[in-house]
């Protein structure tokens, strides 16, 4: 399935859709992909920003956990087109990440780093159309192509 044209609705349905997009996430990370002692939590402060979702390792006080089961980075990089180092400066200026396919192909997984050498791939193609079959039928008809662009408090046909 490819992304939808999110343009052809108002932003409140865009955000409709990524609030019940952020859970699913979520339960695929708590489902099993990230490592025994690490969890993820949706809609979290961490200092002034606020993360969509955060990945955090049961004793935040110690050591990072070992991350066993993630994957090596040098035994298997990471399936990626771009590849961009932030300078931790640039780490408090960055707000949004954004993931666009505009070419109509499938949603890639995502890396998700858990140490700078160990990660896990977030099924993002998955975690999208589980969100995106909770959106109401007239919604992803207007996103779809059959019916015509709309405004929310539009009568519905």
């Amino acid at each position: 399935m490819p992304v939808h044209d999110w343009t052809r609705v108002e932003a409140g349905i865009f955000h409709a859709f990524h609030v019940a997009w952020i859970p699913e996430i979520q339960k695929s990370l708590n489902g099993g992909l990230l490592p025994e002692g690490y969890y993820a939590l949706a809609e979290q402060h961490a200092g002034r920003a606020v993360a969509d979702i955060l990945t955090l390792h049961a004793s935040p006080r110690s050591a990072p956990l070992p991350a066993a089961g993630a994957t090596p980075v040098a035994e298997t990089p990471p399936r990626v087109r771009r590849k961009e180092t932030v300078q931790p400066t640039a780490l408090g200026r960055r707000r949004t990440l954004a993931i666009r396919h505009v070419n109509g192909h499938r949603l890639p997984e995502m890396p998700l780093f858990l140490q700078p050498d160990r990660y896990v791939n977030v099924p993002l193609e998955a975690t999208y159309q589980a969100a995106y079959r909770g959106m109401p039928a007239y919604w992803r008809d207007v996103l779809e192509g059959r019916l015509p662009q709309a405004q929310i408090g539009e009568p519905p046909g």
